[in-house]
Order: C-alpha cells, then sequence, then structure tokens
C-alpha cells in the first residue's frame, strides 16, 4: 500500500505528472522574442516561479518588463493547468521581498471540477501562435471584440480598443516611428539577430518558418533584418487593434498585464482568430508616453494586439525542455 506523504499545511506534495503538466502549460506561454525567461523551483507542494536572468532582452527590455510580462502569462497558463487538474491555484505574487526574481508561488487549493470556461481555454494552450501573417479581410464582430476586452480586464488591467480613425492613424504613425528608431540602432539589431534562429535545432527563438514576407507588422521586425526595414503602415489600419495596460507600472502590474494578456490570447484562439503583437511603441519610453497622452488612456500602455482571422496556420515555435527550465529536482520529472 502506498502512503500519501503530507506537509504540516496538510498539502500533499505534487506526484511528477502533476508537475510536468504544471510546467508544460506554463512554458507553452508567449515570450517576448520566444526567450522564454522562465525557471521553475519544485518543493514538493509548492511551484516556484522564477525570472531567469541568463535569458535577458536587455537592448529592448532594459528593465525586464516585457520579460515578466511573459512570466505572468505563464502564470495564467499554471492557473488553467491546476484548474484542469481539479484544484484551486493558491497563488502568492513577489512572495520574497529580498529576492525580486521569485516572482510566484502556486500552491493546490481545494479539489473542484474544472469549470467550462477553464476548460475551453487550457485547451486552447497549446494551439495558440503567435500569428506573423496577413489576416483574411473578414471584420471581427463588435460582440466578440468585447468580450476579448472583458477577458484582459482586472482590478489592475485595462483594455482599450483603438475605435476612431483619429486614434487609428496615430498608433499607426507611433508604431512606424518605433519601427525606424529602434532599427537605427545596431544593439538592437543584433540583439533581433541573436534571437532569430537560422538553426531549426535550438529550442528557443523566432525561427524563420515563422515569419512571413510580408513588412512590419504583419511579419514581425525580425524580417527587417532580411529585407528591409518598410511598415505596412495599410495592413495596420485594416484590422481591429487593443492597447492592453496596467494602472500603475510595478513588476507587480506586469506580472497581472501577463495573465490578463493570456486569458485573452487563448480566448481569441478558441474564437477562432490570431493575435499579432506589436510591441515596439512601448519600447521607446517617449513614445510609449506619446501614445498615453493621445489616447487619453487612464495608465501605462504595456501592450498592442492587432487582431483577425487568420488565412494560414503558423508552425509552433520551439520550447526548451522541461528538464532545462528547472533550478533544482528536475529528476522527478523523469522519475
Amino acid at each position: 500500500m502506498t502512503t500519501t506523504r503530507y506537509r504540516e499545511n496538510g498539502s500533499a506534495p505534487f506526484t511528477p505528472e502533476q508537475v510536468a503538466v504544471l510546467v508544460r502549460a506554463a512554458t507553452a506561454a508567449p515570450s517576448v522574442h520566444n526567450s522564454q525567461p522562465w525557471r521553475f523551483r519544485d518543493h514538493d507542494d509548492q511551484l516556484d516561479l522564477l525570472l531567469d536572468a541568463g535569458r535577458p532582452v536587455t537592448v529592448a527590455d532594459p528593465d525586464a518588463r516585457e520579460q515578466v510580462i511573459s512570466c505572468g502569462a505563464a502564470l495564467g497558463n499554471l492557473r488553467l493547468a491546476m484548474s484542469h487538474l481539479g484544484h484551486d491555484a493558491l497563488v502568492t505574487v513577489l512572495p520574497d521581498a529580498d529576492d525580486p526574481r521569485h516572482l510566484a508561488t502556486i500552491r493546490r487549493g481545494a479539489a473542484r471540477p474544472t469549470s467550462a470556461s477553464d476548460a475551453l481555454l487550457y485547451e486552447a494552450i497549446y494551439q495558440r501562435r503567435s500569428h506573423r501573417r496577413p489576416f483574411d479581410p473578414e471584420p471581427v464582430s463588435a460582440a466578440l471584440l468585447a468580450e476579448l476586452s472583458r477577458a484582459g480586464t482586472s482590478d489592475r488591467t485595462w483594455v482599450r480598443e483603438v475605435a476612431t480613425p483619429e486614434d487609428h492613424l496615430a498608433v499607426v504613425e507611433l508604431a512606424a516611428d518605433a519601427a525606424h528608431l529602434l532599427l537605427a540602432d545596431p544593439g538592437y539589431r543584433g540583439e533581433l539577430s541573436h534571437w532569430t534562429r537560422h538553426d531549426t535545432s535550438r529550442r528557443d527563438g523566432v525561427g524563420l518558418d515563422s515569419l512571413g514576407t510580408e513588412p512590419y507588422p504583419v511579419s514581425g521586425l525580425p524580417w527587417a533584418l532580411l529585407s528591409d526595414s518598410r511598415v505596412g503602415i495599410e495592413e495596420l489600419r485594416r484590422h481591429p487593434i487593443l492597447v492592453l495596460g496596467t494602472r500603475e507600472d510595478t513588476p507587480g502590474d506586469w506580472l497581472s498585464v501577463g495573465e490578463a494578456l493570456q486569458r485573452l490570447l487563448l480566448l481569441a484562439t478558441a474564437r477562432g482568430l490570431a493575435v499579432s503583437l506589436f510591441t515596439q511603441t512601448v519600447e521607446v519610453p517617449a513614445l510609449r508616453s506619446t501614445l498615453r497622452r493621445v489616447l487619453g488612456l487612464s495608465g501605462p500602455p504595456q501592450l498592442i494586439l492587432r487582431l483577425g482571422y487568420p488565412v494560414t496556420s503558423v508552425p509552433r515555435t520551439p520550447r526548451r525542455a522541461l528538464e532545462s527550465v528547472f533550478v533544482t529536482d528536475a529528476a522527478r520529472l523523469r522519475s
């Protein structure tokens, strides 16, 4: 007979299979340049989410804002995976004031059936793709945009549709300015080159097969390294744009907006939509401030999303092996 061990708080340790379910879901999240800036520490009955300082994107993201947002998206997937395992997720955000890289701790809560909404989003985790191709001309309904906006809204986050022609034009022009400014920086181009993968054996970065042949923002800025730095302004004008932001601009807010982003992305996937992120405008501090002022936003913008129905499928970007993202005790996954 097998006896289950319990810690003093009454929580049973995660099994290796449960750890694999949780971490596999977490690592399926999107991340800046597919840098996958996360690590995990398994403590029997809790799983720690850590920022991986060894995978910096220092030119585009000097404050690690986008990397923390990426880890927030991973945290959102952890919650869904815990629900998939039949439990509430007990999450403590930024639990260690002396270790800012310790972003969250997740424990198993009370047993409960998986809700239909959680099941829908969990299934979408492995279907979601970062879209870098043209969209179909079919319009996205106002009702669906409203549903996505609700999915991305929380007590710390907001979603704003860029609805008027004037605001749309302002976002388009700022995106074009950001692309030209960033691509004029050799350090930025070098960083893009580092994360754009010619070697298909690598398990991170953006592979060439994920990029289209259109100018920014359809194919993303990495394509500019291979052709030119044109900006497809007309393409930006054709499709809905959402701005996702926060009340404040702290690491806790960045984690929250990462979770909000992932909920929105997964719901969009479940509804047959694709989403393209073009974050360059908010990577230039002056343009980020201008975007907030011109749109009259209630807080700092964190992400800009372009939405539409995909014309073609895109390959899934690679993921690091589960064993490689653990700080300790990765052997449990192989037992």
